[in-house]
């Protein structure tokens, strides 16, 4: 062997990195821009120009990888005009290719997902995904989901799509909803995961679909969908049977006709188990909570917690509140109990607690700003309204405040045109209804409406009779109003507002005078329960039927009791 292969050296490899080569060489290149350096390409969109470099938007996105690497005109203009590109969002776009960051707003978020997918910049499409997740609620859903279908965003659509479908009757109450295409509302409707009372609510959403713009859908495609065998006939025969542009659709006719074998021959529903089988959340959560109040004799306040659950017909006791409350207000959100103020029988309260029904377990909320007996609470969108009420001392309130349930903080909004206190509240759509109450002097028959987007509250026509410690619930859009007071004495009556009249119209009475009655929405029925007769604190319950306009009565409570906190 020859000598100098005998003592030739050996030679370890060893790879070395520099993690600062790609950062400083992306730096570099953003000087090169700033400086207007070796640029080689205008991008115009809006009447904007921004220069780049070829090399690095082609290393970026696949778009102009395909632009500048074939043989497409653009590959050698120096200008390049994009259509249907955001002035603002190219801008954006471009620092983010050699930034390797971007602020996304609500206000660009849309233009961004739009180049974004466009230019197929994926980090950047997630960005605008994960941001939009983020600010789901019933308002915009509808308009999300539509987005996310349209740019291809699984994550997001399955988001928005599982938000409907808990929270339905919210999604059907805002002015999105009837603009949902109908392939999106198809998807839904055929989901057992859709979170309703009864299929009443179901068919009640797809005729206002319809009605928003009839010429110009059809009908028979999403009522299909509609599980109608489950529906009462006396219901169906109002809401469709009594309609001629609906009874006489010849795309509907054959529906019509298995609905009627249904309801005639009750076996034939055997055959029909796709259509008659209810989804899988209904008779849940449609639990009646009673809370605190005041029971007799001694006018004793209590923190006892009940349940009423109507397809059962049975009541339930429930872990009591942490403080003793009567004419606190309550309402749901998202399947929890909220309970704001009240007195405990000596001071009034500026406490809020919350009932998980999972755990049968209560745990304390931020304190509201002030002292509020005898108010008024609703939930609309992600807030809880609280309205009104007595300071304790000697001053009923015309102040409103509401709790972010984002920000954990009350914040006080616009004040009621006249003070309040035994007021009730309901809800229609984006507006709160405050209705009759006491001003310190005398019971009130006027009312007046909060639009939540513009912070303003607008008087409404009177009622026809004064009331305080009224009940309230609101039924197909419809504002039902029953009991109360009047002069220290209770009242039987009950009057519905109908929006499209912008009046109250007397409905039947009760069958029991009831002031400082609870009142809940189960479904389409309306259930009036205890207060006081004028001479007793009585346990029984009643319920409305608004379809034949009657009243039935139903299992009484445990114990007569008034002025509790009462919500479904």
């Amino acid at each position: 062997m020859p000598f100098h292969e005998v003592n030739k050296p050996s030679y370890k490899s060893k790879l070395f990195v520099s993690p600062d080569h790609c950062p400083a060489m992306m730096s570099a290149m953003r000087v090169f821009l700033d400086r207007g350096d070796l640029c080689d390409v205008v991008l115009c969109a809006g009447g904007e120009e921004v220069r780049a470099h070829r090399l690095v938007l082609a290393a970026s996105c696949p778009y102009f990888d395909a632009m500048f690497t074939s043989e497409l005109l653009e590959s050698r203009q120096e200008k390049i005009y994009l259509q249907g590109v955001d002035c603002e969002a190219l801008k954006l776009l471009v620092a983010f290719i050699y930034k390797g960051e971007i602020t996304i707003t609500e206000s660009n978020v849309e233009s961004l997902l739009s180049a974004a997918s466009l230019w197929q910049l994926v980090p950047v499409i997630k960005f605008c995904s994960d941001f939009l997740q983020e600010q789901v609620e019933a308002d915009n859903c509808v308009g999300i989901l539509t987005l996310a279908d349209t740019y291809g965003c699984q994550d997001l659509f399955n988001c928005c799509q599982r938000y409907i479908l808990h929270h339905f009757s919210d999604i059907v109450s805002t002015d999105e909803y009837v603009n949902m295409p109908e392939y999106l509302l198809v998807d839904l409707l055929r989901s057992d995961e859709l979170h309703v009372h009864k299929e009443d609510e179901v068919l009640d959403a797809v005729l206002k679909w319809f009605r928003s713009d009839q010429d110009n859908r059809n009908l028979s495609t999403v009522l299909q969908l509609v599980r109608l065998p489950l529906i009462k006939w006396k219901v169906l025969s109002k809401k469709i049977f009594s309609d001629p542009l609906i009874a006489n659709d010849t795309g509907c006719s054959h529906l019509f006709t298995d609905i009627e074998n249904c309801h005639l021959h009750p076996e034939l529903l055997a055959k029909e188990k796709a259509n008659c089988m209810p989804r899988k959340f209904v008779n849940e959560g449609t639990r009646i909570y009673i809370v605190g109040g005041e029971t007799h004799p001694g006018r004793s306040t209590v923190c006892s917690v009940q349940a009423y659950d109507p397809h059962k017909e049975c009541w339930q006791q429930l872990t009591p509140m942490n403080v003793k409350r009567r004419g606190a207000g309550v309402a749901m959100l998202d399947g929890f109990l909220y309970v704001c103020g009240g007195s405990d029988g000596l001071e009034a309260l500026r406490s809020v607690e919350c009932y998980d029904p999972r755990s049968d377990s209560w745990s304390s909320v931020v304190d509201m700003n002030m002292e509020r007996s005898s108010v008024a609470a609703a939930v609309i969108g992600n807030y809880l309204y609280a309205v009104g009420g007595y300071d304790g001392y000697s001053t009923c309130l015309n102040s409103v405040e509401r709790y972010s349930f984002q920000e954990k903080k009350w914040t006080l909004v616009s004040e009621m045109n006249i003070a309040r206190s035994m007021v009730c509240v309901g809800v229609l759509g984006k507006f709160l209804v405050a209705v009759g109450g006491y001003d310190g002097s005398s019971d009130l028959c006027s009312c007046e409406m909060y639009n939540t987007e513009a912070d303003e509250w607008t008087v409404m026509a009177d009622m026809n009779y004064c009331r305080c410690m009224a009940g309230v619930g609101t039924i197909d859009g419809h504002l039902y109003v029953v009991g109360g007071c009047d002069r220290a004495q209770s009242l039987n009556t009950a009057e519905v507002y109908e929006p499209d009249t912008q009046r109250w119209r007397i409905i039947s009475p009760m069958e029991q005078p009831r002031s400082g009655l609870g009142c809940a929405v189960v479904g389409s029925e309306l259930y009036a329960i205890g207060g006081y007769t004028s001479s007793e604190y009585c346990s029984s319950v009643e319920c409305y039927s608004y379809l034949d306009d009657q009243w039935s009565s139903v299992i009484n409570m445990q114990m007569g009791k008034r002025r509790f906190g009462c919500c479904s």
